[in-house]
């Protein structure tokens, strides 16, 4: 294990262009109403960066309209679990988008 200390940066920068690769193309593709290249992108890119919140939050929303509620309430609980467990608050855009998905709309927040 010890041997490869040298290559955790590359590996970390490697999962990070994955990461970013699949939040893009998974919005990208939402954009053009394409949900399974969208469902693709970011289930592959989970792959390297399991629980990331950016890639949850874009498999939401492309389930949301998909219309599999049941999926994008499973994906909700999950995304929350593992932000309870890192002991991490999530992005106030995902709490947003988590609203709007499982309520139709976002809470007013109290200042």
């Amino acid at each position: 294990p010890g041997q490869w200390h040298w290559a955790e940066g590359l590996r970390t920068d490697m999962i990070s262009v994955i990461r970013d690769t699949g939040v893009e193309l998974a919005e990208r593709a939402l954009a053009a109403s394409d949900l399974e290249l969208a469902r693709w992108a970011a289930t592959r890119a989970l792959l390297a960066a399991p629980g990331d919140e950016l890639l949850l939050v874009a498999r939401i929303k492309t389930e949301h309209r998909a219309g599999n509620y049941a999926e994008v309430e499973r994906l909700t609980l999950q995304l929350a679990a593992h932000a309870r467990n890192l002991e991490v608050d999530l992005l106030p855009e995902t709490v947003e988008v988590l609203q709007e998905m499982m309520e139709g709309r976002v809470r007013a927040r109290l200042a």
